[in-house]
């Protein structure tokens, strides 16, 4: 089964993590940023869990998809809606290992350090 990322991301922005988490593999490693690397889906949820909680949304406007395998890259902007409805949109690239529709290596490359 490959992996639908337009269905994926419209997972993401939704903030359904229950939903999310249907996505992962048990041995996901998970980095965001310039944060540690995360280990395991307990982890990753927890630590989501508390980023959904410091924006009010989040969407994701998906420009260039590759898939090389069981690789994909993606570029994107991204619009964060922060608790104050101020709006944040930005740059970024993700890089998504996965098998059978599972995703096992997550890494987003983004600055949303003015959040």
């Amino acid at each position: 089964m490959r992996l639908n990322i337009a269905k994926f991301y419209e997972v993401v922005d939704s903030g359904d993590l229950e939903e999310f988490s249907s996505y992962l593999a048990g041995d996901l490693v998970f980095q965001f940023g310039n944060s540690p690397e995360l280990h395991g889906i307990p982890e990753v949820i927890e630590a989501l869990r508390g980023f959904y909680l410091r924006i009010s949304g989040v969407k994701h406007f998906l420009y260039k998809v590759i898939d090389s395998g069981d690789h994909t890259f993606i570029t994107c902007d991204v619009q964060y809606w922060r608790l104050d409805g101020t709006v944040l949109k930005v740059p970024a690239a993700v890089l998504l290992r996965h098998v059978d529709g599972q995703i096992s290596d997550y890494r987003i490359f983004v600055d949303n350090s003015s959040l």
